[in-house]
């Protein structure tokens, strides 16, 4: 039992490992250079918009096979 949750972990962090990366990294560096620009600051749910890009791109990198 544990050896086919070990091996389904594996497998997922193998195919959703560019999607995680996107969310969370990019996300993250989006987010920051949003609240520090003078006219994203102002848009409401930055944050949101700012992780969803992030995921967008690691989502686009699956498709593609690389990084843009």
């Amino acid at each position: 039992m544990m050896q086919k949750l070990g091996n389904f972990v594996i497998s997922h962090i193998e195919y959703w490992g560019k999607a995680w990366f996107g969310l969370i990294f990019f996300g993250s560096v989006f987010n920051e250079i949003a609240k520090n620009s003078i006219y994203l600051k102002a848009i409401h749910n930055i944050s949101f918009w700012s992780f969803t890009l992030g995921a967008i791109v690691g989502l686009v990198a699956i498709y593609r096979g690389k990084w843009l």
